[in-house]
């Protein structure tokens, strides 16, 4: 399922999710109706598949992750770190485009940084 962090900075309060090696399933629809202003989300992807069976959330999921958690920014990670990855960024940016989310997904090259600015709850 992933989890929800908060982080205190300078008394402020943010909210991040963090999916991990995840794939769809009913209870991500939990996530919004416990935490409903999601600061940032960190959506794992790759499509991790190993003897034909996908095993981490592909372009499609990634979508639909995004569109169930609703964070105010999403930044895909983790999409190109092993060969058994065959979902590349390129389907997800095609994807995102697709459902009309790009101004709420941040790309970022590996060792950059990112710096947000939540809703303060």
């Amino acid at each position: 399922m992933g989890s929800l962090t908060a982080i205190a900075v300078f008394y402020l309060f943010e909210k991040c999710y963090i999916s991990g090696d995840t794939l769809i399933h009913e209870e991500l629809k939990e996530i919004p109706q416990r935490y409903p202003e999601i600061d940032l989300a960190l959506i794992h992807l790759g499509g991790t598949q190993v003897f034909g069976v996908l095993l981490t959330m592909d372009a499609k999921q990634g979508v639909e992750a995004i569109q169930i958690i609703s964070p105010e920014t999403a930044i895909p990670i983790h999409y190109n770190d092993y060969t058994v990855m065959k979902s590349p960024l390129a389907d997800f940016i095609k994807a995102v485009e697709a459902a009309g989310l790009q101004n709420r997904v941040k790309y970022l090259q590996h060792g950059d940084t990112y710096n947000f600015e939540g809703s303060n709850a």
